[in-house]
């Protein structure tokens, strides 16, 4: 992948956006990828270029895209 954000959480694990490959992976403190998600596009759930990445104090993730101009929130479970 192409990792141009990355955020670590209170669990331990790394949260990354890969802007070429249009997703974001979760990611042990060893590198290994746990999950993957999103694909390219602009509905919901998909990325066109995601960029930054943050983690917020309730369980929230937020990610900015450059081509679709927006940040999105998810929730983590």
């Amino acid at each position: 992948g192409s990792p141009w954000g990355l955020a670590l959480s209170k669990e331990g694990d790394f949260y990354m956006t890969d802007g070429h490959n249009e997703r974001l992976s979760k990611l042990d403190l060893e590198g290994r990828v746990l999950a993957t998600f999103g694909r390219a596009g602009s509905a919901a759930g998909e990325f066109r270029y995601a960029h930054h990445i943050a983690l917020g104090t309730g369980g929230e993730l937020y990610v900015s895209e450059i081509h679709n101009w927006r940040v999105s929130k998810f929730l983590l479970k």
